[in-house]
């Protein structure tokens, strides 16, 4: 066993919760003082997605990190609307969820999070 770690030193030492007791292997570990949730994995296909394929994405997340099922976020989310890039060049989509306060702000945060990934999107 390494002797230099204060880790490995005595139980009593041991990092709470999972996380590591140094710096460096805070640095090392992403979720030690990370995001909350990870963030959601871009879909490439050859190209921009479809805004169907966008749809899926946001249900499947939403369920992911929020609880509850598809047809409850499909229903907050509504239709993403797709506007044409010669006027909109950076983002192309957005939507107007229509929830409760808190599931409003849980779409608005993966949407932001999504507009990153997926500026683009196809009709």
């Amino acid at each position: 066993m390494a002797t230099g770690s204060a880790c490995a030193a005595s139980p009593a030492s041991l990092p709470r919760r999972g996380r590591p007791c140094s710096k460096a292997g805070r640095e090392a570990t992403a979720w030690a003082d990370g995001p909350r949730f990870p963030p959601p994995a871009p879909i490439v296909k050859g190209g921009a997605m479809t805004s169907g394929e966008l749809q899926d994405l946001f249900l499947s997340t939403l369920v992911r990190r929020a609880g509850g099922n598809r047809r409850r976020w499909r229903l907050v989310l509504g239709d993403i609307k797709v506007y044409d890039t010669a006027t909109h060049p950076h983002c192309n989509w957005s939507l107007t969820p229509t929830g409760s306060a808190g599931e409003n702000d849980t779409v608005e945060r993966l949407a932001d999070e999504l507009r990153v990934s997926h500026p683009i999107v196809r009709r």
